[in-house]
């Protein structure tokens, strides 16, 4: 069963939000990559994008994407179809980003998709 695995925000300051979720929330560091800031709960990761790091750098700051992780890409894809949606997860870049692949639910909202698991 696919499982959400981590939300992603937009900051024009990673390492503010990092050092802000590491003391209150006690969220461990647990990856970078070009950008972006990878904190975890055990559980739950969260991504620290920094805005010039996406395409639409005009975005307002916030939530950006989220993430599931799933067993099988091949039957998501076939649900992806038979629920319209056309452009059934193409891969995404592997220059550290954690997700193999990324779609759009019916409202334009960016869902990662990943057959291995996020390191927490």
């Amino acid at each position: 069963m696919p499982r959400l695995r981590h939300l992603a925000l937009l900051t024009e300051n990673p390492e503010r939000l990092a050092e802000f979720y590491r003391t209150v929330f006690e969220m461990k560091e647990v990856g970078r990559s070009p950008g972006a800031i990878y904190l975890s709960d055990g559980h739950t990761n969260l991504s620290l994008i920094t805005k010039m790091n996406i395409p639409d750098h005009q975005r307002p700051t916030g939530i950006y994407h989220f993430g599931f992780h799933i067993e099988e890409l091949g039957a998501v894809q076939e649900r992806l179809r038979k629920a319209g949606i056309s452009d059934a997860a193409p891969p995404r870049p592997r220059d550290g980003r954690y997700a193999e692949h990324r779609v759009k639910d019916p409202d334009g909202n960016l869902i990662d998709l990943a057959e291995h698991d996020w390191q927490v």
